[in-house]
């Protein structure tokens, strides 16, 4: 009785998998039958990063820390700050861990005696010691598509 049964739902599973599939009328859109009604638009569901990025908002960093708005990696590192030196990263200046995937609101703790107008964060690699911040050394700057992930950001209410 029980195989019956399985059976039967078998059966009936192939049978709904065999629905014709929607075509195309005259103006574009898409029919499911003959009853002219239209088929709902699908739901895109995105899963994927385009790539990893950094956002950092421009601001005040009285605490001597700056706050990452969001970051996104698919690979674990560092957030690394650095002073700007005519346009271009120049000298760390603090840095803090990224976990793998999504990250919000962390923290770094930077040398404000340092800090410029200007500051550039970048992301690098975890490859050395896990949780030892090998730079310079081996947790280079991370590349995707050949080019380091990073942003500028103003620091704002002045520097010391």
């Amino acid at each position: 009785m029980l195989f019956i049964l399985s059976l039967l739902i078998m059966i009936a599973l192939m049978v709904a998998a065999c629905q014709p599939a929607a075509s195309p009328t005259a103006e574009g859109s898409t029919s499911t039958g003959g009853n002219g009604a239209q088929a709902p638009a699908p739901i895109v569901t995105v899963t994927e990063v385009a790539g990893p990025y950094i956002k950092i908002s421009d601001q005040a960093i009285p605490n001597k820390r700056v706050i990452l708005d969001e970051s996104w990696s698919e690979v674990a590192g560092w957030l690394v700050i650095y002073n700007d030196k005519d346009g271009a990263a120049n000298e760390v200046i603090g840095y803090g861990t990224l976990a793998q995937g999504r990250n919000m609101n962390s923290q770094i703790k930077v040398d404000i005696t340092k800090a410029t107008e200007t500051l550039h964060a970048i992301i690098h690699v975890d490859v050395g010691k896990v949780s030892i911040f090998e730079f310079p050394g081996v947790d280079e700057p991370y590349l995707f598509n050949g080019n380091p992930v990073e942003t500028t950001f103003k620091v704002t209410g002045g520097l010391p």
